[in-house]
């Protein structure tokens, strides 16, 4: 984050929406070239995926996943639009700059941020009085939302640390230990000792487990069915997902 701006102070009363459209597949208002806009573009993923394509980093985005564009930020969404997509695409305009300063994709398996999207997206197709009022109050919590999921990916400097978060927010990817020994700058063995040492299990039983953990809160919800979760959590063969134990796992 940048300077004394909305974000890093956690002050949102001057933002407001541009627009808020929910989009599918079938949706004629696509932009699949490279863009940018002068207001903060947020996309919530309800259904579908997209691969994004920004300046310093590519993005693999799915259900549950939320993406914010800062303001003026170039960026390209690939989308393969003969299969299901669902999506809530919001403009949001600041009296001052946001303060982001990159492309920033959110996990949202709570979905406390989905209920939001929705509920915004309702209200303001609708026409009532007192709609402004509510619709900033909404718009505010939202922002706030977001700003407290970036600040607790801020400032991860310990290894082992900045692993779990990564396999928190990476769990639909297939992950290695050589690739977590890179992210850890470590050697997959030594990578392996001090993540037993803090979580009392290795790196990938540990991944193992919190997709679980994330399989049985999504099935819990009843409007996703058990291949799409599968794919979600980053099981690639639903009749093995299907034999696991979902729910809450003890770590270890």
């Amino acid at each position: 984050m940048i300077g004394d701006s909305p974000f890093e102070r956690g002050e949102f009363d001057g933002a407001s929406i541009v627009f808020c459209e929910r989009i599918t597949e079938k949706s004629d208002i696509w932009n699949l070239t490279r863009h940018q806009h002068p207001f903060m573009e947020l996309l919530y993923f309800l259904g579908g995926e997209a691969r994004i394509y920004g300046v310093q980093e590519d993005l693999t985005v799915s259900v549950f996943d939320l993406v914010v564009y800062p303001e003026n930020f170039f960026h390209l969404e690939a989308v393969d639009l003969s299969h299901h997509q669902e999506i809530v695409c919001m403009g949001i305009e600041f009296s001052t700059p946001s303060g982001l300063d990159r492309i920033h994709r959110i996990s949202d398996l709570d979905s406390k941020l989905r209920w939001l999207f929705v509920e915004i997206h309702a209200q303001s197709a609708s026409d009532y009085f007192g709609k402004t009022t509510l619709l900033d109050s909404l718009v505010r919590t939202l922002l706030h939302y977001i700003r407290q999921s970036l600040d607790e990916t801020q400032g991860i400097q310990d290894p082992i640390s900045r692993v779990i978060h990564y396999l928190h927010e990476n769990l639909s990817r297939r992950i290695t230990v050589d690739e977590l020994a890179q992210l850890a700058n470590y050697s997959p063995s030594y990578l392996d000792g001090r993540f037993k040492k803090r979580t009392g299990t290795s790196p990938i039983r540990y991944l193992d487990r919190i997709r679980l953990d994330a399989a049985g809160q999504l099935l819990a919800r009843n409007d996703v069915g058990i291949t799409q979760v599968a794919s979600i959590v980053g099981y690639e063969d639903p009749r093995y997902f299907s034999r696991r134990p979902v729910g809450p796992q003890r770590i270890p």
